[in-house]
């Protein structure tokens, strides 16, 4: 399957592969991402690796990196991209372990996904969930252009953000100016 590999000065997002499964599972399950989750419930890691083998690996919608300091380094998040069927609109997903100590890893990791949804993939919209009691997501999304929608998920508060406002919100284009000219986008085929 092919897949993005994005290499910017600071992290490198790096296409899922199921080699990663235990690395997904670090960050998926951390206290401090399971906090934040509909369903913050432990699952055993066999479980985990049996979903993710069914619901990631060839799934040709779901774009999922994770996040790394450089590339051999531990996973400090993950970034992901589900594409609708008709590949114009996709739900943005950012979740990292202990946020407080990658904030800056996080909003890097952000930018660089709605970019790959907006420019790369040719998005009209991306929608973000967050439960209700994530603030700090909530008005984060809200600063960056997203607007408060109906939910289809009733424990989820639903935001979107339409590619137009994307690229004329100022601070979008503020950060994609810093981070966007920097990005190495290559294509690399996983074997999964």
């Amino acid at each position: 399957m092919i897949r993005f590999l994005i290499q910017s000065e600071h992290l490198l997002l790096d296409p899922y592969t199921e080699a990663d499964s235990r690395n997904l599972y670090a960050v998926r399950f951390h206290p401090t991402v399971r906090k934040f989750m509909t369903n913050p419930s432990c699952i055993p890691y066999r479980a985990h690796k049996d979903w993710a083998r069914q619901n990631l690996v060839q799934a040709p919608h779901m774009h999922l990196w994770l996040v790394r300091p450089t590339p051999d380094g531990r996973a400090m998040g993950l970034t992901q991209l589900k594409l609708n069927a008709a590949g114009d609109n996709a739900e943005i997903g950012v979740m990292f372990r202990e946020p407080e100590k990658h904030q800056m890893s996080s909003v890097l990791s952000s930018s660089i996904t709605l970019h790959l949804a907006f420019i790369h993939f040719s998005c009209e919209w991306v929608t973000s969930y967050v439960v209700p009691t994530a603030q700090h997501a909530i008005d984060y999304n809200l600063g960056g252009g997203f607007s408060i929608h109906e939910s289809d998920r009733p424990e989820m508060v639903c935001l979107k953000l339409h590619r137009d406002v994307y690229l004329s919100n100022e601070i979008n284009r503020r950060v994609k100016a810093r981070i966007i000219p920097r990005l190495k986008i290559s294509t690399v085929t996983t074997e999964d």
